[in-house]
């Protein structure tokens, strides 16, 4: 239980995180001149963060697939 629990915290963090990092690379993207340099940066981070998000979340659902 306490597994899912923390699987659960982290894969909440990361979904706030990867809202925060969309909203960043949007705000960058409305510039006159957008950074390509920075979006890259934010993209490559949204990636990570997505990928942890829902490694976290397929934790969950093998955790709560073997409980009674």
């Amino acid at each position: 239980m306490i597994e899912f629990e923390n699987n659960m915290t982290i894969c909440e963090e990361m979904m706030k995180l990867s809202a925060n990092l969309h909203k960043e690379f949007w705000i960058e993207l409305k510039e006159d001149q957008p950074d390509l340099g920075r979006l890259m940066n934010i993209g490559a981070r949204i990636s990570r963060v997505t990928n942890e998000a829902r490694e976290n979340y397929e934790n969950m659902q093998k955790i709560n697939s073997n409980m009674p």
